[in-house]
């Protein structure tokens, strides 16, 4: 739930801009508009969340960066560690989409222990 929630955030924040600090509820362009979808599936081996929206993703550097630094910390900026405790509770984050004919998103799979 925590991972679920964490994504969501960073997607309502940062790929459809909207700001939920100081009461501003948008901010620059609108990057996306539309719904986003969230599909779950357990399989015999594993949890997988499947996460897709039609907002602006994020490339797989930028990804890598922050889940082996997190941003500064919590005290010094608002936020910063969703991405970064997204890969301490998901043993797989894939990014997906992001082309002209498929929306970005994301794929997270925690294994069965």
């Amino acid at each position: 739930m925590l991972g679920c929630d964490e994504v969501f955030s960073n997607i309502i924040k940062h790929a459809y801009c909207c700001q939920t600090d100081a009461g501003n509820d948008s901010s620059g362009p609108a990057y996306g508009s539309g719904p986003a979808y969230c599909k779950v599936e357990a399989t015999s081996r594993a949890f997988v969340i499947h996460i897709e929206h039609q907002g602006e993703g994020i490339s797989t550097a930028k990804m890598k960066k922050i889940l082996e630094e997190p941003l500064p910390s919590p005290t010094e900026t608002i936020g910063g560690l969703g991405i970064h405790v997204i890969g301490k509770i998901f043993d797989k984050i894939d990014i997906c989409g992001g082309s002209p004919t498929e929306r970005p998103g994301l794929v997270l799979t925690k294994h069965w222990e």
